[in-house]
């Protein structure tokens, strides 16, 4: 009891108001933002953990140990997985006579409910109800509407009859209605832009509606279109939308200017309360099917039972007991007795996953049935976030219930009750196990579970089409009839990747697909039952539309702040023009020199020079797509060397003279030389060797170029094939490096024979002979199946076919047209001018002619040119293919990293000096640097038909970009060379980054789960910019430490953290936006919309970092020096994210795996950890607290 002072000074016992020491004692206790921040630093540690944690256990597993347990074992071997550090046994600390595995820790669901909690007590403690009267009633009714339609929304998408998820009106109708509302939208952002007093603002709502009125004017007069699949998202988040605005509006009326933080919280606790509520519980299951069959059952792979099944003519009945029971009963030691079963159950043995081989007498358990003659052994269950099937089995001894006398031991497993399902055969016989309990006969088997439906399914067709030339999957398509006698539904549909179909309360998304050795082709269907699907595009809807209101009225306090600021300075620093134009004029003129193509603009050199420009422009069919030959050609010899073109160090004599006395040699001069199997080619350096254990083996000198001939790797042929048929007999993982590299020059070797064989040039007389049809069909049949590129068109006969039926044709290999063009010359059939290998075969000769033949030459390549110009060929794009042509030729990315070190010299001037006209000249160099960044995007959104982002090479690309217009604007904000040092470093660090990462194809052909225009340009495109704007804050962070360290006025170290947190807040904004994105495609593609996978955690660690770093400034536990520490953990953070997630080859996103990406991301994050240490001394050198400045600070907007 708490005690009263009187006015006399004597005590006496005083009653507290509970309700009121609640409010003010406990209350702000749980609204603590230290309580926020220290609950997202143990939510990072449990997902880190949970990731780490799939390389050995399943999903299942995971989730029920970390994601959603209350208390959480964190096992320490969890933090070691076995693709970063292999070892046997369980990692773990042995204190005293016992060894501790795991520590207690919070659980998901104890950490999502604590930030609710905290969430709830912060909004009831900060956030005061401003309205009165007829405003306040007005706010209350929006609010109870909004949740309403809300509710009404979710609730339409679980009905029990018909489709779900499709607009009421047709599609064609609703991007109608779409462009409407983008017109709208651009005139009413430009109607409440014109009248702000903030001119900057007015710019910025003028910009948002120019883009939108280009993008409506692009749909108008372009082919820019959403397809039905991409509509029918738009329908859902429309849905959402609506609720948002209309809950907008009552917490602006309510709460004023803090509706719209108080309405993204109020999205972000509707998506945790519906995550926990129905996405962990939502039920998988799956239909199989052959084309022309029919079914009404769905499989549940993930629950396994021993079924007593006793038939009929017209239906089954089933006893199923579930595996969890049988496990019981084997661990308890107990016997099964249960009224409804025939028999009694004792287990003697259960298997999670396991396999059958041949039966051992001397260990077989069984007594009786199949297991006389196979036996179970035991699996390691399968782990990662896309596991295998496992395959229980167990050996269970059945017992009369009157007696308890034996029936026999028999041995259980899917692999004999589910052979249609796994072997997916067209017909396969079921081994059941039949036994007879009195008069009734029961089969009985461990089978998945099985669930019948009110409808049916028949598959009328499914197919599964390749991008052209390749094996790569474009796309898997199953067409469907659903019979619902229920509701006198009967009806046709098609389901694809990313197009899946909602019927009853289901979603059916196609899954998986295989042809069967008869010729009929089977489907796989995953069916989801999720009540709650739409909770995610309602939920992240509102958290969209409070960022955006939220964000708005940050952004127009900063400008209003920084507008009076600009008015108090003394000398207004502004950018003289002649500077920059001087700066800008400077880098163009470089930029012209580097770019255009001088070379190749000057017909008349044709005549006295081989033309490899307009060689390299011979359309090739690779990996699905049509390139210039030099793309190729780049690709095929930067496997083999690591370089795009090849330094020639001592050539052969006459590869000499051809090349005119040339040191280096381009790859379409490469790809020439190797047409003929020469002893020139073989003598010429170009395998590149690091390993000076391979070295040693081949027995080689060691070189600087790292570069070996063909002949000198072959000479200790034998003893190398060896040792190579050696490692090949060894597991990956066993290998050792020098076997391991090895391997890779075997490959290395292969590739260019490949290579060879498929653009060999051969003379007539190699086809005479008898052994001339035998070489024919063998190169032929080899080459069918290489990995090369086609230069060979179909005929026009062929194209036009092609084009009708809307399909892309095969072309044919050079070697394979060439050789059997030769083969119908000896048989007296066409003349070699009318061939369409010709033109190619006139090349190489001109080329290898002993007098050097120009016209003859280009008169070749003019003729190979021709073949795709004079009639039209599906996937043929010429001027696609001249723009990459001359992107392999003049590489723009080159001419940027020489703009952006000029850019940085400058900016370290400015630095140093403080001159302002050097500030002015970088600016401007900038920003052409930035135009050509522009344009190398540009093609390639061109030449690639996508958005900007399609792989970790274009990522980068993306990153420096945003980041270099990040840079430029600070600095026309800011003025202090803060902004020109950031873009120079970080334009200059990405590109350095996207070269290590072009390895192949840069644009190359999307998988079809990727092959989405839609989520590439949503999804993709924002989750990129919150890796760019995370990156950004902690670059800057590095210089808040370094501008400390070096004693720099406290103007610049407070600029430094204004625009530290500027970036955070953009990280905050475009990670939430594209993770949740994200998350709606994964719903729309595998069914869910969270389902803890590597690379999804990694961008939720990226939210919650940022979320972190900005609740621990608002709560002021940190400032300038904490925060900038703080700040450069991101760098950590999202280097796993954008890097480390792949590096465990784990889950549905398994696909950027790069050999030695793990020692590179390790040395950068041992960078980013040396840096913070150095800030970390200097605090403790210095004395301060991790939330004091290092110089006074003013508050920040």
């Amino acid at each position: 009891m708490a005690t009263a002072t009187k006015e006399f000074g004597e005590t006496q016992p005083a009653t507290v108001d509970s309700q009121a020491w609640f409010v003010k004692g406990w209350l702000p206790a749980l609204a603590s933002l230290k309580w926020t921040v220290a609950l997202f630093a143990c939510s990072l540690v449990l997902v880190l953990v949970g990731t780490l944690a799939q390389d050995e256990m399943n999903m299942e597993e995971v989730k029920q140990r970390y994601f959603v347990s209350w208390i959480a074992q964190l096992h320490f071997d969890d933090w070691a997985p076995q693709s970063f550090f292999p070892h046997s046994g369980k990692i773990g600390l042995e204190i005293g006579d016992r060894a501790w595995t795991w520590i207690p820790f919070p659980g998901g669901s104890l950490i999502g409910l604590m930030l609710l909690i905290n969430l709830a007590a912060a909004k009831v403690t900060s956030f005061k109800v401003k309205a009165q009267g007829g405003k306040l009633a007005a706010g209350i009714l929006f609010l109870i509407v909004g949740f309403v339609v809300g509710f009404l929304v979710v609730k339409s998408g679980n009905d029990a009859a018909g489709l779900q998820g499709a607009p009421p009106i047709s599609y064609g109708k609703f991007w109608v209605l779409c462009q409407v509302a983008l017109g709208i939208s651009a005139v009413g952002i430009a109607a409440v832009s014109h009248p702000s007093k903030h001119r900057a603002m007015r710019y910025i709502g003028y910009a948002c509606a120019a883009i939108l009125g280009a993008t409506l004017l692009m749909t108008l007069v372009g082919d820019w279109a959403i397809g039905d699949s991409g509509l029918r998202i738009v329908w859902q988040l429309s849905k959402g939308v609506g609720v948002g605005l209309i809950l907008m509006v009552g917490c602006h009326l309510l709460f004023g200017q803090q509706g719209g933080n108080l309405l993204l919280h109020i999205g972000v606790a509707v998506l945790m309360v519906g995550q926990f509520a129905f996405g962990d519980q939502q039920a998988e299951r799956r239909v199989s099917l052959v084309e022309g069959e029919s079914t009404n059952v769905t499989v549940d792979t993930g629950r396994v039972g021993l079924a007593f099944i006793q038939s009929s003519d017209t239906e089954e009945d089933v006893i199923f007991v579930p595996a969890s029971r049988l496990i019981d009963s084997l661990k308890n030691e107990t016997t099964i007795v249960d009224d409804s079963l025939p028999v009694n159950l004792r287990v003697l043995k259960f298997f999670p996953n396991s396999v059958t081989s041949k039966a051992d007498p001397e260990e077989n358990l069984a007594t009786v049935g199949n297991g006389m003659f196979r036996q179970a052994v035991d699996r390691p269950t399968s782990g990662g976030a896309n596991s295998e099937m496992n395959f229980p089995a167990a050996y269970v001894e059945l017992l009369n219930k009157e007696d308890e006398s034996s029936l026999g031991t028999f041995l259980f497993s899917v692999e004999f009750t589910e052979r249609s399902e796994l072997t997916l055969r067209e017909v396969e016989e079921e081994l059941f196990e039949s036994i007879t309990v009195g008069q009734q006969t029961y089969d009985v088997g461990l089978r998945f579970g099985r669930e019948v439906k009110p409808f049916w399914i028949h598959l009328y067709d499914v197919k599964r089409e390749n991008y052209a030339g390749t094996e790569t999957p474009r796309d898997y398509r199953s067409t469907i009839k659903i019979v619902d006698l229920e509701n006198e539904i009967e009806r046709r549909d098609e389901i694809w990747m990313n197009n899946p179909l909602r019927y009853r309360g289901e979603t059916f998304y196609q899954s998986s697909y295989q042809k069967l050795p008869s010729g009929k082709e089977w489907t796989s269907l995953q069916v989801v039952q999720n009540k709650g699907w739409l909770i995610p595009y309602v939920a992240c809807s509102v958290i969209a539309v409070g960022m955006l209101f939220h964000f708005l009225g940050t952004l127009q306090r900063f400008i209003s702040r920084r507008e009076r600021e600009t008015r108090r300075e003394e000398e207004p620093q502004v950018y003289p023009i002649r500077s920059v134009v001087a700066g800008a004029g400077v880098a163009a003129l470089i930029a012209l020199y580097m770019l255009v193509p001088w070379q190749a603009m000057v017909p008349s050199k044709r005549d006295q020079s081989f033309d490899y420009y307009s060689a390299g422009k011979v359309p090739a069919q690779y990996k699905g797509r049509i390139m210039p030959l030099d793309a190729f050609a780049k690709m095929a010899l930067t496997t083999i060397s690591n370089k795009s073109s090849l330094k020639l160090d001592e050539p052969p004599l006459e590869m000499k003279e051809r090349l005119n006395g040339a040191t280096r040699m381009s790859a379409i001069q490469w790809l020439l030389e190797s047409s003929r199997n020469t002893k020139e080619i073989r003598d010429l350096r170009m395998f590149r060797i690091d390993a000076d254990e391979v070295k040693a083996e081949i027995g080689v000198e060691r070189r600087k170029s790292k570069l070996y001939s063909l002949n000198e790797i072959t000479r200790n042929g034998e003893k190398v094939q060896e040792l190579i048929n050696a490692a090949v007999q060894k597991d990956k993982g066993e290998r050792s490096f020098k076997e391991a590299k090895l391997l890779e020059l075997a490959s290395r070797v292969g590739q260019f024979e490949t290579l060879t064989n498929a653009f060999q040039v051969l003379p007539i007389e190699a086809m005479q002979g008898p052994t001339g049809l035998r070489l024919l069909q063998q190169r032929m049949g080899r080459n069918n199946v290489a990995d090369v590129a086609r230069i060979v068109p179909p005929s026009e006969k062929d194209a036009k076919v092609a084009a009708e039926s809307g399909s892309e044709l095969d072309w044919e290999v050079y070697a394979n047209m060439h050789l059997m063009d030769l083969f119908q010359e000896m048989q007296g059939g066409q003349k070699p001018e009318e061939s369409r290998s010709n033109p190619y075969t006139k090349m190489v000769e001109a080329y290898f002619a002993e007098e050097p033949s120009y016209a003859d030459f280009n008169a070749a390549v003019d003729q190979q040119l021709a073949l795709t110009q004079s009639y039209d060929i599906p996937g043929v794009n010429l001027s696609k293919i001249s723009l990459e042509r001359w992107q392999e030729y003049k590489h723009p990315s080159r001419c940027a990293i020489a703009l952006f070190a000029m850019a940085l010299a400058g900016a370290l001037g400015f630095l140093a000096t403080g001159s302002r006209a050097s500030r002015n000249v970088v600016f401007g160099i900038l920003v052409v640097a930035c135009a050509v960044q522009t344009l190398e995007l540009g093609c390639r959104i061109y030449i690639t038909g996508r958005a900007p982002v399609i792989n970790l090479y274009s990522a980068a690309l993306f990153i420096g970009w945003l980041s270099v217009i990040f840079g430029l604007a600070a600095d026309r904000i800011f003025k202090l060379g803060i902004g020109i040092t950031l873009a120079s470093v970080s334009g200059l660090l990405s590109l350095q980054v996207a070269y290590g990462l072009a390895d192949g194809d840069t644009m190359p052909v999307l998988q079809a789960v990727l092959d989405t225009q839609f989520w590439l340009a949503t999804h993709v495109v924002t989750v990129t910019a919150g890796y760019f704007a995370t990156f950004v804050a902690g670059f800057l962070g590095i210089f808040y430490i370094f501008a400390t360290l070096f004693n720099r006025p406290e103007k610049v170290t407070r600029t430094i953290y204004r625009i530290m947190y500027a970036a955070t807040c953009f990280g905050i904004l475009f990670s939430t936006i594209g993770t949740i994105l994200g998350g709606l495609w994964a719903d729309d593609s595998w069914g869910r919309f969270w389902g803890w996978d590597p690379k999804e955690n990694g961008a939720l660690l990226i939210v919650i970092w940022n979320a972190l770093l900005l609740h621990a400034r608002w709560g002021a536990l940190v400032k300038g020096l904490g925060y900038s520490v703080l700040a450069i953990f991101g760098n950590v953070i999202t280097a796993w994210s954008f890097f480390g997630t792949n590096e465990l080859g784990l889950g549905f996103h398994a696909y950027g795996f790069r050999e030695g990406m793990l020692r590179w991301l390790c040395i950068f994050w041992a960078s980013q950890l040396l840096v913070m240490g150095i800030g970390v001394v200097y605090a403790l050198a210095t004395k301060q607290k991790p939330n004091q400045s290092t110089k006074p600070v003013e508050p920040l907007a």
